[in-house]
């Protein structure tokens, strides 16, 4: 079992307390398109405490799949940072904050869908501030 935790923005890596889990154990594959519908259609008004382990897993195996997060819950940006798509000046403080929210979850179907949702939400936040101006 393997446990670490280590903020590491400048990498583009932030590192859970978590044991080893793959949460694609139970997912027979998914297509791109599959992968695209679940993060693209994420709904505003979502309670997590409702949704399943299974979507939570799901979403965290999606998560691995487009390698941000790894088995022992490293989120890693690097590929993303250094190709332009993701600012990171302009997403540090939120991925930070949704980090804290989650620091101590050590389950990485839990912790990949939690911090995600709260990414997610952060920049639904923002875009509708941002159009409201």
């Amino acid at each position: 079992m393997f446990y670490s935790s280590l903020v590491c923005l400048i990498c583009g890596i932030i590192l859970v307390n978590s044991f080893y889990e793959d949460p694609c154990e139970n997912h027979k594959g998914f297509t791109e398109k599959d992968a695209n519908e679940v993060m693209e259609n994420w709904p505003a008004n979502l309670l997590v405490s409702r949704v399943n382990r299974t979507h939570k897993c799901r979403v965290a195996c999606i998560l691995s799949y487009y390698m941000l997060l790894g088995y022992e819950g490293q989120i890693t940006l690097d590929k993303y940072l250094d190709a332009g798509i993701i600012d990171e000046y302009e997403i540090a403080s939120t991925l930070l904050r949704c980090k804290y929210e989650y620091k101590d979850e050590k389950d990485i179907c839990e912790f990949g869908f939690g911090i995600f949702h709260c990414f997610r939400m952060e920049l639904l936040l923002k875009s509708e501030s941002s159009l409201k101006k």
